[in-house]
């Protein structure tokens, strides 16, 4: 048998290898010359070499000799459309205008819009960068100037990618100039097209590539969408002669490499043959694994057996619980047959079940009926949606009839792919029958409501007048609720078990509540915070009828607060209580009015005794003896208070006698203000005479009748004492500032109370008419005289002393400047007044004024000088940039146009003479950057900051940095250049002398302006000496502090030796805007 399958196999491998034998030549056999055909090609003319013109304007390249190879065995007569790009191109055929396109790259984006034929060859999309530029694996796209052909796969790939380029160019060589030129910084394209232009133009070496391809795709030919003909007619001659040595030989020429070897032909080929011998190796081990596999299916064979038999276990399981059900259950096909019905049902239906399963519902239903269902089960099927708790009348095998509450949902039989319906029945027979008596016995109830209408008729005027009565009552006990609702007393209605069943907005409002379904139904024990003392005051009541008292009760929030309560009993007709009425009052207000008092009486007991005058009050008419003594007697005069309480004779006898003539008489409270104050000598207990200030008040009724007089005696023996010191020590005083010839004055409360002659004579004023004035009338202005009580008093607060410059004015009408200053009489009380003295400034005044107008025309002369020199490099700038930039490119495209060229005569000098022309357009554009920065009057000073950090970092490697913060805001040029001309110089200076390893700048706007600071981490200097810290040759300390004095702004230098420098600059908001 061995033998036998051997010569079997090698049998088959022989028919196999003959037929590859036969298929391969099939592969280079070419039809016969069809009908010819003639055909308009698109023809680009600006992607050498793939696409030009020769000198005369016919095509060239490698799509003209493409075409004419596919026209050659496509039987193809050509016309060519010469267009200037690409984009042209495509649009023509679009329009109808051509119908091929020689070479295009297949994208997904133009195969909606074209046929493409078998690929000619691979083409990828690569990133294109100058050879000098540095560049690692990974290119970050986003950070570059990109440029791209338009309507390009380039183009496709970079909007695929999420972004778009910066710059698009009409053509390949355009594309390609700007790359070699600066105009971006890299170029997406497809490798083929720019690397054979390089070559031909001898730049190859100037350019490379970088990264991994963006796009990889195939070129073919593009056929017009709406001639499937010329594309069927194409597609066999492009598979075949991409595989043919002209097709090989014709890449080579044009793109200076052929094609690979392995195109999709050949590997389509070699792929057969191998798929041959595969599948001989495959049958001779296929033959060898049919026996394990049958020994394989014998086993799954019988775990199938098994698994059947154990689903049938499950369906027997199923039955039974079918059988078990007291729920009808019967499965039904779409023909209206019962296919399984469970013992439930059958019973429901009075019929066995074997004449039932597998019998068409007109068999067992009335046909009527049985329609009915089949209409309700092919509405389920239909539309695979269920019926619920459907009630359908059924008639039984007996005739009778019978009700059913089912429910219908559809099912399908997975093996047949029947559909059917799944029915659930409970029998509601019984339940339509009691429905029906209850029917019935709603007629006879109706009859005996009609019955029983005609009695109440007849009792409706008795029960009309019983409601006319009770409405008078309703009404008064509304006039009752209204009353007691709207009352201020909270009352409160309670039931025997103490349950509110009414409560007022007063009484709410005492415990705290919003509205009376907070408390309804509470017990009112709950409001109550000793619950003991409440269920007594219940049982009182209950007892006695009523309760009064005092109780704690609770608040809302959990205060505790005094009550006073009423309750009593409230009674039926019977005489029997029904209910509790309680009122409150809220005592908190009661019990704190009694402790102040307590509290009052202490203090007033307290202040009695420690103040130092004498409290006293005695009768207003008759002896006018004293009814009360303060304690505090004894330690003013030494008596005790009853040796006082005497009649106004032996109060007399006490006062020295020299003083007595003098005293008022107690009538005069009568007839004046009520009041009398006095001094007088009053005898000591020891025999000494003390000067008392006896004060007293004649208190009279509502009707003016006098009650009682009271007074004080205050013990001032010291005070006369000392006033006699200070009158004769201000005595002296008063004649030594007489005689200065500073101008002094005394002032109180900002009245003049006293000046010196030398204050008349500044003044012009005699000293009768000063004294007693308020000091406005020497100002010249209210706004003045303001402005110096704002500034004069505040520092008097502070400290015992205070001075100010202001202007007074002369009685002659002059306004002079005054310098003012101010000392407290005394330091201990500020009301006392101040002393002023005043120095007449008019003559410094006027030095300082000229001063400082001196110094504004320097500020303004440097602004003005500055002005006029950025004006002067702005227009240098601009000529640099119109005339010796636009040469040098000019000189520049011109030269490498004689680089590319045939014939190349000085070589090596034209490179060197182009180098030397780059380093001149490099100076130029730095150059104009230095003398005025265009990026500043088209951006803003924001932009031209970052560019200045960018600068930095780039000529002399320091890492600098720009941060802003704050919304901008617009600036005037001159400002904004001179901001920028001070950054910049703050910066050089900083990389020149600082050796700093960073630099910050940093610009942030605000409502009152802008700030600029530049900062370094460099070796700083020592603050002093600030002025000749800066460079020379730029902006010196006192240039920068001159520009922003002109600004209106502020100039602010720290530096700290080993730790760097900061410049802070600040212009006002005005200036700013």
């Amino acid at each position: 048998m061995a033998g036998i399958r051997g010569t079997a196999l090698h049998r088959h491998l022989l028919a196999l290898l003959i037929l590859a034998a036969l298929v391969a030549p099939a592969w280079a056999w070419e039809p016969p010359a069809p009908q010819r055909l003639a055909v308009t090609v698109a023809f680009p003319s600006d992607i050498p070499p793939g696409y030009s013109l020769d000198a005369q304007g016919h095509p060239q390249g490698f799509g003209r000799d493409l075409m004419e190879e596919v026209a050659k065995r496509a039987g193809l007569d050509l016309t060519y459309l010469v267009v200037p790009t690409l984009a042209e191109a495509i649009a023509a055929v679009r329009q109808g205008q051509a119908q091929v396109i020689p070479s295009l790259a297949m994208t997904p984006a133009r195969a909606e819009l074209f046929h493409f034929s078998p690929p000619l060859m691979d083409s990828h999309t690569r990133i294109f960068v100058l050879a000098e530029a540095e560049f690692g694996e990974a290119v970050d796209l986003g950070s570059l100037k990109v440029g791209a052909v338009a309507q390009s796969s380039a183009e496709e790939a970079l909007l695929g990618l999420g972004g778009a380029p910066q710059a698009v160019f009409r053509s390949h060589l355009e594309a390609l100039m700007a790359l070699l030129g600066g105009r971006v910084e890299a170029l997406v394209a497809q490798e083929r097209q720019i690397l054979a232009l390089a070559r031909r133009a001898k730049v190859d070496h100037l350019i490379k590539t970088v990264g991994q391809p963006v796009l990889g795709t195939h070129r073919a030919l593009a056929v017009a969408k709406d001639r499937p003909d010329l594309a069927r007619r194409l597609d066999p001659v492009v598979e075949r002669l991409v595989i043919t040595p002209e097709y090989q030989r014709l890449c080579a020429r044009w793109y200076g490499q052929p094609p690979p070897f392995w195109s999709r032909s050949r590997i389509v080929l070699a792929m057969s043959v191998l798929l041959a011998l595969v599948v001989i190796a495959m049958a001779a081990w296929r033959f060898q694994d049919l026996s394990r596999m049958n020994r394989s299916l014998r086993l799954a064979v019988a775990q199938r057996e098994k698994a059947q038999d154990l689903a049938q276990a499950k369906v027997w399981e199923l039955q039974l619980i079918l059988d078990a059900v007291p729920a009808g259950i019967w499965f039904k096909d779409a023909e209206n047959r019962f296919l399984r019905v469970n013992p439930a049902a059958a019973a429901m239906i009075g019929r066995p079940l074997d004449q039932i399963e597998g019998r068409h519902a007109r068999a067992i239903f009335p046909t009527w009926l049985a329609d009915k269902y089949h209409q309700d089960d092919l509405d389920v099927i239909a539309h695979l949606r269920p019926k619920l708790n459907l009630e359908e009348q059924y008639v039984r095998a007996d005739g009778t009839q019978g009700w059913s509450s089912t429910s219908k949902v559809p099912w399908q039989d997975q093996e047949s792919e029947r559909f059917g319906v799944l029915a659930f029945s409970l029998d509601i027979t019984r339940r339509k029958e009691v429905e029906e008596a209850l029917r019935q016995a709603h007629g006879q109830l109706e009859e005996r409501v009609r019955q029983r209408t005609a009695e109440l008729e007849a009792a409706n005027q008795a029960l009309r007048q019983e409601m006319a009565e009770r409405r008078k009552a309703e009404e008064s006990l509304v006039v009752s609720f209204v009353a007691l609702q709207s009352s201020i007393t909270p009352i409160v209605l309670t039931g025997l078990d103490g349950a509110i069943q009414f409560v007022n907005r007063a009484a709410l409002k005492t415990w705290g509540y919003q509205g009376e379904g907070e408390a309804l139904g509470r017990c009112v024990v709950d409001f109550i915070h000793d619950q003991g003392q409440a269920a007594l005051v219940i049982r009182a009541v209950l007892e006695r009828g009523s309760w009064k008292g005092e109780l704690a009760c609770r608040r809302r929030g959990g205060g505790v607060f005094p009550v006073k309560v009423e309750a009593s009993a409230v009674n039926d007709l019977s005489g029997k209580p029904f209910c509790f009425m309680v009122s409150l009052e809220d005592l908190t207000e009661v019990k704190r009015a009694e402790q102040e008092i307590l509290t009052s009486r202490a203090r007033l007991q307290h202040l009695l005794t420690a103040t130092p005058a004498v409290i006293y009050s005695f009768r207003p008419q008759g002896d006018f003896a004293f009814t009360f003594v303060g304690d505090n007697v004894r330690a003013v005069l030494g008596y005790q208070p009853a040796e006082l309480l005497v009649d106004r004779r032996q109060w007399l006898q006490r006062i020295h006698p020299q003083d007595r003539l003098g005293l008022k008489e107690f009538s005069a409270l009568w007839q004046g203000p009520r009041e009398i104050s006095q001094r007088y000598r009053f005898l000591h207990k020891d025999g000494s005479h003390r000067w008392l200030r006896d004060e007293m008040k004649l208190v009279t009724d509502d009707n003016g009748q006098p009650l009682e007089v009271v007074g004080c005696w205050v013990d001032i023996t010291e005070g006369v004492a000392a006033d006699e010191a200070a009158r004769q020590s201000r005595e002296t005083l008063v004649s030594a500032l007489s005689a200065s010839p500073v101008c002094i004055a005394f002032i109180k409360d900002r009245v003049i109370t006293w000046v010196n002659p030398a204050a008349s004579e500044l003044s012009g004023y005699g000293k009768e008419e000063m004294e007693g004035q308020p000091v406005r009338f020497l100002y010249p202005g209210e706004a003045e005289y303001a402005r110096v009580g704002r500034m004069f008093y505040p520092q008097l607060a502070g400290g015992d002393s205070a001075a100010v410059t202001t202007r007074l004015r002369r009685k002659d009408g002059t306004v002079i400047d005054v310098y003012l200053q101010a000392r407290l009489r005394d330091p201990q009380d500020a009301s006392q007044g101040v002393v002023l003295a005043a120095t007449d400034i008019s003559e410094r005044k006027q030095t300082e004024e000229a001063l400082l107008a001196y110094q504004r025309q320097l500020r303004r002369l440097i602004h003005e000088i500055n002005v006029t020199g950025e004006r002067e490099r702005r227009r240098i700038a601009s000529d640099l940039h119109d005339g010796l930039g636009q040469d040098l490119a000019l000189l520049r495209i011109k030269l490498q146009a004689v680089l590319g060229a045939r014939q190349r005569p000085g070589k090596r000098g034209l490179r060197e003479l182009l180098a030397m022309v780059d380093k001149a357009l490099r100076e130029a554009k730095a150059l104009t950057w230095d003398l005025s920065a265009p990026m500043l009057r088209e951006l803003g000073l924001a932009a031209a900051l970052d560019w200045l950090a960018e600068q930095i970092k780039e000529k002399y490697g320091v890492p600098a940095t720009f941060a802003m913060a704050g919304q901008p805001q617009p600036l005037d040029q001159t400002q904004a250049d001179s901001l920028f001309r001070m950054a910049r110089e703050l910066s050089l200076n900083a990389v020149r002398h600082s050796h700093c390893g960073h630099i910050k700048i940093t610009l942030s706007f605000n409502q009152k302006g802008l700030t600029l600071v530049v900062e370094d981490d460099g070796e700083g200097f020592d603050a002093t000496g600030l002025e000749g810290s800066l460079d020379k040759g730029g902006f010196g300390l006192f240039n920068i502090r001159g520009l922003m004095d002109a600004m209106q702004g502020m100039a602010k230098i720290e530096s700290w030796p080993g730790r760097g420098t900061k410049v802070t600059l600040i212009a006002p908001l005005p200036i700013c805007s």
